[in-house]
């Protein structure tokens, strides 16, 4: 509504295509900026939660892992801290690979940089359980690309099946 109302001031008129659109993309821009918000808050709230299922399920990984050497309430408060660096850092690409999309020829890209954000997503709560940074998990990714695109394009299928992505 605000945002007619300044059409108004500027001499336009409220009915008219281009103030239809313009309502449009703020509405699709407001959607957008609130879904990458609430992901990255669930992901910072969950991160306790996921590092608990990153250690019951690190028993089971073939080689076995190395256990993590301290567990005390300041190893998981900078573990929360990496976390929302990781986050913040995830949700930046989330943006860029938005806008990628919306480019002829490179949305592509934007798909692969979407697969690659999925496996970085995932494969982060076992790496900042060892206190393994940004820079880090970021050459990891690179460095076995197609590995990563693999599990993020799997990862993708998943989650966009109803009622299967909650699980």
């Amino acid at each position: 509504q605000g945002l007619l109302h300044y059409f108004d001031a500027w001499g336009w008129r409220q009915e008219g295509w281009f103030a239809m659109a313009m309502v449009i993309g703020m509405r699709v821009l407001l959607v957008l900026a609130g879904a990458l918000t609430f992901s990255m808050a669930a992901s910072i709230v969950t991160s306790p939660f996921n590092d608990f299922l990153a250690d019951c399920t690190e028993r089971y990984t073939t080689p076995q892992l190395d256990k993590v050497p301290d567990t005390s309430i300041m190893h998981k408060l900078k573990g929360i801290g990496i976390d929302v660096l990781k986050s913040l850092a995830a949700t930046a690409s989330g943006i860029f690979a938005i806008l990628l999309s919306w480019i002829p020829g490179l949305n592509i890209a934007a798909l692969l940089l979407t697969f690659l954000l999925f496996a970085f997503q995932f494969l982060s709560y076992p790496q900042t359980r060892r206190r393994i940074g940004l820079v880090a998990s970021g050459r990891f990714i690179f460095k076995h690309p197609f590995s990563c695109l693999g599990f993020g394009a799997a990862l993708s299928l998943l989650f966009s099946i109803p009622f299967v992505s909650c699980v």
